[in-house]
């Protein structure tokens, strides 16, 4: 909490000190969001639909029957 508010107070100085420098930063910080937070989706959808496919197939298998035990 205490980085992130020192990064806040800096961030502010600098976009006070050169407006131009501030937008880029703030441009490649929303540039990065966006490249992050897309891939995630992608690696999720993939990544979901085969856990639901492997879950159906294992829902709807048939149920495997226990072995009897010997008795003695």
């Amino acid at each position: 909490m205490i980085l992130s508010g020192l990064v806040s107070i800096l961030f502010g100085i600098v976009m006070f000190a050169r407006p131009g420098t501030g937008a880029l930063v703030t441009l490649a910080l929303i540039a990065a969001f966006a490249l992050v937070t897309g891939i995630t989706e992608v690696v999720f959808a993939v990544g979901g639909k085969w856990l639901i496919e492997h879950d159906l197939k294992r829902a709807f298998a048939p149920a495997k029957q226990p072995k009897p035990q010997p008795s003695n």
